[in-house]
């Protein structure tokens, strides 16, 4: 990740029973010094067009880069013809997300996230990284992008180029066609999670994805009727620099339970108050 580029600190708004459940979850293991967070699959998510959104931006943006390349009719990519129900339906390339935000102390963010202004945020710091002895890849935190424009893809350029330096070293059909699909399944599955829709470009979102999971790490939890799957991802706690309690929170009860709580961790981590005038009605 580009830590110039991304601001300083990023958040993740949630529920406190996740806060606790997390520092319990620390304290058990103190000695990992580790946070074990849930990364859901982008498909659980609130958005109902995640993937399907990005495959249709590149379906914009391919045609254009093709014709900046030069690229014959015949060996275009065609991304329009993929079929993108296949793709997303093979759960073996099913990313899993874990989402911040750049926003700090935002409504709209409390309201979706942060149970309607009764949660927290985490603070962390941007150079958050996971321990190496993770078997969890793909593990660089990305803005996500709301643009269509091909500017703002510097690595769908990078991905078309290799695939056409691939697949124009060889004349077999069969074997161009399989360059062309690694090519697509590259660009599906490394662009895709990070272009949403501009109507959240307000959420500012950061995210880590992780695909090509084993299914024995995927885990299934239930939340409003439906079954959600989501693997368990462990973020060193040296990164957590600070909690922000919700608008709607009770905040001196709070403050007073969840610094007790941090001292039976060991943690001395800063707890602040929301400035945003909001009751929770």
């Amino acid at each position: 990740m580009d830590f110039q580029s991304t601001p300083k600190l990023l958040y993740h708004y949630t529920s406190i029973d996740s806060l606790c459940s997390m520092l319990n979850g620390y304290r058990e293991q103190i000695s990992m010094g580790k946070l074990i967070f849930w990364a859901s699959s982008i498909f659980s998510m609130n958005d109902p067009r995640e993937m399907t959104h990005g495959a249709e931006v590149l379906g914009i943006l391919l045609p254009a880069l093709e014709k900046i390349f030069n690229i014959p009719t015949e060996n275009s990519l065609d991304i329009n013809n993929l079929d993108i129900k296949k793709v997303l339906n093979d759960t073996k390339k099913t990313p899993f997300v874990l989402s911040f935000s750049a926003s700090k102390d935002d409504l709209g963010m409390w309201t979706l996230y942060g149970d309607n202004g009764c949660g927290i945020s985490m603070i962390f710091s941007n150079e958050i990284e996971l321990d190496p002895e993770t078997n969890l890849k793909n593990t660089s935190i990305v803005k996500v992008n709301y643009n269509k424009g091909i500017d703002n893809y510097p690595n769908l350029r990078e991905i078309f180029n290799e695939g056409i330096i691939e697949w124009s070293g060889y004349n077999e059909v069969e074997k161009i066609k399989e360059c062309k699909e690694r090519t697509l399944s590259k660009l599906f599955t490394q662009l895709c999670p990070y272009i949403k829709s501009e109507a959240y470009k307000n959420e500012n979102e950061y995210r880590i994805c992780f695909a090509n999971v084993p299914y024995k790490s995927v885990k299934f939890r239930t939340k409003n009727k439906s079954i959600i799957p989501y693997i368990e991802v462990p973020l060193p706690i040296k990164y957590l620099k600070g909690i922000q309690l919700g608008p709607c929170c009770n905040y001196e009860m709070v403050e007073q339970s969840l610094r007790f709580l941090l001292d039976t961790c060991g943690l001395n981590i800063d707890i602040l108050s929301s400035d945003i005038p909001y009751r929770n009605i």
